[in-house]
């Protein structure tokens, strides 16, 4: 008597590997069994994984291991994001401007920058720095004077000053609350940041206004400018 086991199936895959949690129908597995990814969706189509390793292997003559970007899905989740906003907008009749931007600390690579903005154009989308080298990073690499640079991060003076040179360059550079660790002082000699009792007080170093820039975030997180 054999012990025949049952074919294993694309859905037991799928649950045991719980694509369905974390591939947000970009990633799936084919009728083959192969993992596929489908950069926009079910608008597009699918491809299996393996078939690219393979073509880099043999055609690029590349050596694993690999890291593989799909700059079509990071356009299409730019599109979708900003898109769901404009729809809440347009329901509740938000009457401010929302522009979202992307944390350059998350990626740092050109490319992958470069990719988010491009996607982002349409929309304004800007772009997050939180240290000197991002934000001379951000300076070179923005070319959207309408979206934003969101200045977070600890400010000291050249900070201050890069953040004013993005403005005489004709950026929306912002910087925003933080609370720090320092004791109460007057006015610095920044331009405008002001710290009393222990917190930094944000200043708005573009030509945004309140009332037309409400919102300035990642996700859903908002920064409301204060004018200097």
């Amino acid at each position: 008597m054999t012990n025949a086991r049952e074919p294993w199936t694309i859905e037991q895959a799928t649950d045991l590997y719980m694509i369905d949690r974390w591939g947000g129908r970009y990633f799936g597995i084919s009728a083959d069994g192969k993992m596929t990814v489908s950069p926009l969706q079910e608008r597009g189509k699918s491809v299996a994984i393996i078939d690219v390793v393979r073509e880099a292997i043999t055609t690029e003559g590349l050596k694993t291991p690999l890291v593989i970007r799909f700059q079509d899905i990071l356009h299409h989740r730019v599109r979708v994001l900003n898109e769901a906003f404009a729809r809440a907008i347009e329901e509740i009749k938000y009457r401010a401007t929302y522009r979202g931007v992307f944390p350059i600390k998350v990626n740092q690579l050109r490319e992958v920058v470069e990719e988010i903005l491009d996607a982002g154009r349409p929309f304004h989308y800007g772009i997050e720095v939180g240290s000197k080298p991002e934000m001379y990073a951000g300076l070179a690499i923005h070319r959207d004077n309408d979206s934003l640079i969101v200045c977070n991060g600890y400010k000291d003076d050249a900070y201050i000053r890069a953040a004013l040179l993005g403005r005489k360059l004709g950026k929306k550079s912002h910087s925003h609350r933080r609370k720090t660790l320092g004791s109460s002082s007057n006015r610095s000699n920044c331009g405008g940041n002001r710290r009393r009792a222990g917190y930094w007080y944000s200043c708005s170093f573009g030509n945004a206004r309140r009332g037309k820039v409400g919102g300035v975030g990642r996700g859903s997180r908002k920064v409301r400018p204060v004018d200097a």
